[in-house]
């Protein structure tokens, strides 16, 4: 007897399975004495937020993903019972725009905080070149729904046909949804509209 195929979900890890943000702002503040919080953070970018070069952005991210802020980031509310249920009943892709430099931090942060190995997909190499979108990589590998929080990553979803859950942040409450984008406060929230928008896929 064939084993039943499980649907597939996309899953982003940034500020989607971690707090990323939140845990890059405790650094930046204990490194250079300011008081930024996450709850400020309004424009989906650091170069603007901080007024600083993409460079300098750059190397900020650099030192913080090789700092024990980023290992002890703390976990979004919820994600570990909600991701018990899902790695059940689906078959689960993380897809981060995280490089592949930090490939072995990740996947023991998944195996430590979550007990899920991955698979993982990263979208740039280790010289930050992209690799492929995440519209792309759920497209190729038949991802009927992608859970997120970046609204331009959901909004080319969204186009292509592929249902989005966008968590709240503060960065994307402006951002108008369209046909299959799903707004959502948390995991509770994904949780309790899971089988609605599943069943919504063709």
């Amino acid at each position: 007897m064939s084993e039943i195929k499980k649907m597939k979900i996309g899953i982003d890890l940034d500020d989607t399975i971690w707090k990323f943000h939140k845990g890059f702002f405790e650094y930046y503040n204990d490194k250079f004495g300011t008081n930024y919080s996450v709850d400020e953070y309004n424009i989906y970018s650091v170069e603007e937020f901080l007024g600083v070069s993409r460079e300098e952005a750059y190397e900020l991210f650099h030192d913080f993903n090789h700092s024990e802020y980023f290992r002890n980031v703390e976990l979004i509310d919820g994600v570990k019972d909600a991701l018990e249920i899902l790695n059940d009943n689906y078959e689960i892709h993380f897809i981060t725009a995280r490089d592949e430099g930090l490939s072995e931090v990740t996947i023991e942060n998944l195996k430590r905080n979550l007990g899920i190995e991955g698979p993982v997909f990263f979208l740039f190499d280790e010289n930050r070149n992209l690799k492929m979108e995440k519209v792309d990589y759920c497209l190729e590998n038949n991802i009927g729904l992608i859970i997120d929080d970046r609204y331009k990553t959901l909004k080319m979803c969204s186009d292509n046909g592929i249902k989005c859950f966008m968590i709240n942040h503060a960065w994307n409450k402006s951002d108008e949804l369209t046909e299959n984008i799903f707004r959502v406060n948390d995991w509770n929230g994904i949780m309790e509209k899971l089988n609605d928008v599943v069943e919504k896929i063709e």
